[in-house]
């Protein structure tokens, strides 16, 4: 990604992030601008969060897309 444009970025097809536990995709295009995938996305043995409650108790996440 680090070679993409901000306009691809901005609608990045099909989305797979893994580690050696796991993986989650993101189907269509999805914006990834201004997103730490190391703060929002974790990948364990038996579970996958995306934007834990725990850490945004404010309730404020991103749109959908």
């Amino acid at each position: 990604m680090i070679r993409m444009t901000l306009s691809e970025l901005k609608a990045v097809p099909n989305l797979r992030i893994w580690n050696e536990h796991g993986s989650i995709e993101f189907i269509g295009p999805t914006d990834v601008t201004e997103v730490d995938f190391g703060d929002v996305v974790k990948i364990e043995p038996t579970s996958v969060e995306v934007y834990d409650e725990n850490r945004h108790k404010d309730g404020t996440y991103p749109e959908v897309g």
